[in-house]
């Protein structure tokens, strides 16, 4: 949120400085005083990092200005591409629907419960049948949503520390002491799923399927890519991205994703293209999917008046990759998969191929190996192999 410090002006009746904003007028002292002016740069120091809020009305300020500010504050911290803009949204929904014009100070941890309570026990939607109760996982990662939202006011002094302890005491819910619904772990895809999925998908999806489980690449990561991020002097292909989930740490580099020889036959035909183009297009599986139909609108019939906003664009992100695939899932009769899980099965071979961690950290460009444990897993078979040598 962009604000605009309000200007220093001469108060003639009084021979006073002062600042006006909202109807409020703000005094600084003699005009023209050294001590004066320094005054007034403290304050508008003060009120650009405060957003254009006023200390006196911290008490009085309503959750949804609250959250308003927070949801600003996010733009500009985490990526565009990243998941968490909608995590946040869906986190805050229930809270400004119950509590919008409550004021910041009345929220606390008997508010909180009763907005994770709208989780585990959902209201009927508008068609009047049940929904499903959000998962533990989901809901503790909601709730910490709302928990990061006051402790970032209270830095900003938008929140008196004593609603923030009030709101941070409210734990999170623990494996197998609450009614949440708990989830499977997910791990990676079987093979025989993504050959199933391949049978049926457009060429730039079926492209896109294959070089992420060559790579091991995110899918956010081979949504992004584009031509120029591709050096292809080297008989491996490097990619390098400076945007990626993990660029906001220190002495963070780019992510350097390796195209080995049968990644390069599948990506040679994209290579033609301007540098600043995206490598996968989702225009092209329209196009593809319309050549193939067995019957074509007339070329004088009206369009038809689109059902949603969804517009097309020229590159996939990772909601729209992830829908692709389901499509595809169901169209190919087996149970729904997501793109991560081809970035654990690319993890989960290279660690058997080589009989390494190491070579799938490498390859998922971790820093932690604890991290890179959570996607190599061991599949069934190579576990009965080993006890077959070993047990």
């Amino acid at each position: 949120m962009k604000i605009k410090v309000p200007a220093l002006h001469h108060h003639r009746a009084s021979n006073r400085a002062r600042a006006s904003w909202k109807g409020r007028h703000y005094y600084f002292g003699v005009w023209g005083e050294p001590e004066t002016e320094r005054a007034y740069r403290r304050w508008a120091a003060e009120f650009i990092a405060s957003g254009g809020i006023d200390a006196d009305d911290v008490d009085d300020m309503p959750i949804s200005l609250l959250a308003a500010h927070y949801l600003s504050h996010c733009k500009t911290y985490y990526p565009a591409t990243s998941s968490m803009h909608v995590i946040i949204s869906c986190a805050l929904e229930p809270v400004i629907r119950l509590y919008g014009d409550q004021p910041v100070s009345k929220f606390g941890a008997k508010a909180l419960t009763a907005v994770r309570g709208t989780w585990l026990y959902p209201d009927p939607g508008p068609d009047g049948k049940e929904r499903q109760p959000l998962s533990r996982a989901t809901i503790n990662k909601y709730t910490a949503v709302i928990r990061r939202m006051f402790a970032w006011g209270a830095k900003m002094e938008y929140v008196d520390p004593d609603t923030k302890a009030r709101v941070l005491c409210v734990d999170a819910l623990h494996k197998t002491r609450s009614t949440a619904r708990e989830t499977e772990e997910i791990g990676p895809v079987s093979e025989q799923d993504v050959a199933a999925v391949l049978q049926v998908a457009p060429r730039v999806i079926r492209d896109m399927i294959k070089v992420q489980m060559l790579t091991g690449s995110r899918p956010g990561e081979i949504c992004a890519l584009r031509r120029g991020h591709i050096d292809t002097s080297g008989d491996v292909w490097l990619a390098s991205l400076r945007e990626h989930k993990t660029a906001y740490r220190e002495n963070a580099g780019p992510r350097l994703i390796a195209i080995g020889p049968q990644g390069q036959r599948i990506l040679k035909p994209y290579m033609l293209r301007p540098a600043d183009a995206f490598i996968f297009d989702p225009r092209e599986t329209l196009a593809e999917i319309h050549d193939s139909a067995k019957t074509h609108r007339r070329p004088n019939q009206r369009p038809d008046t689109p059902k949603t906003s969804r517009r097309v664009t020229d590159h996939y992100d990772t909601n729209s990759y992830r829908k692709a695939i389901n499509r595809l899932c169901n169209k190919a009769g087996i149970t729904p998969w997501n793109p991560n899980q081809l970035r654990k099965l690319a993890a989960t071979r290279a660690r058997e191929h080589y009989d390494s961690l190491d070579a799938a950290q490498s390859l998922l460009g971790h820093k932690s190996m604890d991290v890179t444990q959570t996607y190599a897993k061991l599949s069934k078979e190579r576990l009965i192999q080993i006890a077959r040598e070993l047990g």
